[in-house]
């Protein structure tokens, strides 16, 4: 696998500058706002990080399997999921790769915006088909709602609507196609983005830079190609 491609206008933080800038577009997300390509300029320096080649079995997923990002910045926890199996969509196979990024330890717990609430994280998903082209980008920003320490707190999250994060997806094929909304909790209840009746569509800089989705993606799969060939 060759080396990622140059992309123009993508400035590869320093990587505490980056997890700084995700913390902002994670919390800004909460408000329907999301600057979407600088945003993938935050997770490709993380992503950029070496990776742990063996199997992380503590990060459970069922679909994935899991690799720790290696030095990350502190309290931040990082993994590179390459999907088990392929998928059918529209009559075609494709695989997927993710990224997960946690910029404060799991149990950590602070009060942000009308509750106590969990770390920022992000979510994001690229699959792919036979021939390496990339197919649907999928981003998901969280801080979540703790509702037995909001409620110690004085704060019952149990009643009304509260803000989680914000989803965005987009068919590469299909870029004007682009869905995104903010999504949370009603009455202590998880919900989807349509249910939720959020901020739909965010706003901010949404149309996606197909070079850094590339860059991304080559990423993943030299780091995919190296897990290989050392675990062979």
């Amino acid at each position: 696998m060759a080396d990622a491609p140059a992309v123009q206008n993508v400035v590869i933080e320093p990587i505490e500058n980056a997890k700084k800038e995700l913390e902002i577009q994670i919390n800004d997300s909460l408000d329907g706002i999301l600057y979407l390509n600088h945003t993938l300029d935050q997770v490709l320096a993380i992503a950029s990080l070496p990776i742990e080649e063996r199997v992380d079995y503590e990060y459970e997923d069922d679909d994935a399997v899991a690799y720790l990002i290696l030095s990350t910045p502190k309290d931040t926890t990082a993994h590179f999921l390459v999907g088990l199996q392929p998928f059918q969509r529209d009559g075609k196979e494709y695989r997927y790769f993710q990224i997960e990024i946690q910029t404060q330890p799991p149990n950590a717990t602070e009060f942000h915006r009308d509750s106590m609430r969990e770390g920022p994280r992000i979510h994001l998903s690229i699959d792919f088909d036979s021939e390496g082209t990339p197919g649907r980008l999928s981003l998901l920003t969280e801080r979540r709602v703790a509702l037995h320490e909001s409620r110690h707190s004085g704060i019952d999250a149990y009643v009304g609507r509260y803000t989680s994060g914000a989803s965005y997806s987009v068919d590469m094929n299909m870029s004007q196609n682009a869905t995104s909304g903010t999504y949370g909790i009603v009455n202590g209840t998880y919900t989807t983005v349509s249910d939720f009746q959020g901020i739909t569509p965010l706003r901010g800089d949404m149309e996606v830079d197909p070079a850094r989705v590339d860059h991304l993606l080559s990423l993943f799969m030299s780091n995919f190609d190296k897990i290989r060939r050392n675990n062979k």
